[in-house]
This record gives C-alpha cells, structure tokens and sequence, in this order.
C-alpha cells in the first residue's frame, strides 16, 4: 500500500515543479519505490537472526469421507472468511501442506509462477517500465523490461523455494 502511495505523491510533486529535471525526479523516485523495499529485506534477512523465533505445526482434523470435508468447510468458513480476504492464511497452509507432501518439489514452479505474475501485475512496476520506456525514447521498451523484472523474481523466488527444500546456502 505505501509504495502506489509514496510513488503517486512524489510523481505529483515532481510534476508540480514543472521544470526540465522534474521528469528524470519522478523516475528516480519510482525505481527507489520500486528497489527499496527489496534491498530492506535482503538486508533484514542478512542482519536479523532471530533466537527466539517460534513455529506450532497447526492440528489438522481427520478426513474419511466427503461429508466430514464439507462438515469441516463449514465450521471453518466463518473463521476464515477474514483471512482468506488477504490470501495469507491460505497460502500458509498451502505451502505447509505441500511442503510435508511427497510433492513439495512443486514449490519451486509454483513460487516462479507467483514471483513471476506479482512484478507483471505491480502497478509501481509498469509506471517504472513506461518511464524507461519514455525517457530512452522506445530503447528499452516497455514489454521487455517488464518480461526481464518479471523473469528474474521468478528465478529468485524459484532459488529462495528451492534454498528452503534443500537447505542451500545461496550466498
């Protein structure tokens, strides 16, 4: 939410400038949107090394049968109606249930395809990507940097899936 933010009001007060450097402004002001956030994690995952981090596997109930599936679904609907407006309690449990399953190797693609379609979607991203595009006057097009950015984090999050399953140290 804060970077749309803090990139429409810095494009906004750049604009509102209206002189020959305002342009270039506002593209530095989107790449630092865009970049910032990324370098603070990778820096807070280098420098922060939590000792008293805690993890409780959730109980899951057992299933026989089709009606204690929709039984289940139904006594759990209120309590995840809020949470699955965010998506994050179910990509949890997702991931943790694939993650103990002898297919947890399918992380790997499904984390590039996440990756992938999160940059391709990023409203910061493709306002970054038109700048470019504007200012090296169709040079670097839109289409390609978008395919590069959305490529790459596909590649990263595909490494970082791959680092959790196998214990690589990417480093």
């Amino acid at each position: 939410m804060t970077v749309p933010f803090i990139m429409a009001l810095g494009v906004g007060l750049s604009a509102a400038r209206s002189d020959p450097d305002s342009a270039e402004d506002s593209f530095g002001l989107v790449a630092l949107c865009s970049i910032g956030p990324i370098v603070m994690v990778l820096l807070l995952g280098i420098f922060y090394h939590p000792s008293d981090a805690f993890h409780a596997a959730a109980v899951v109930p057992a299933i026989r049968t089709t009606y204690d599936v929709v039984r289940q679904f139904i006594v759990a609907l209120p309590l995840y109606t809020e949470e699955v407006l965010t998506g994050v309690n179910m990509g949890i449990l997702w991931g943790e249930g694939l993650g103990e399953s002898a297919f947890r190797w399918l992380l790997v693609p499904i984390g590039a395809v996440i990756g992938y379609y999160i940059v391709k979607e990023e409203p910061a991203v493709q306002i970054l990507n038109q700048q470019v595009e504007d200012l090296t006057s169709g040079t670097a097009s839109r289409g390609m940097m978008n395919l590069s950015l959305s490529a790459g984090v596909a590649c990263a999050v595909a490494l970082a899936m791959a680092r959790v399953l196998t214990e690589l140290n990417i480093y």
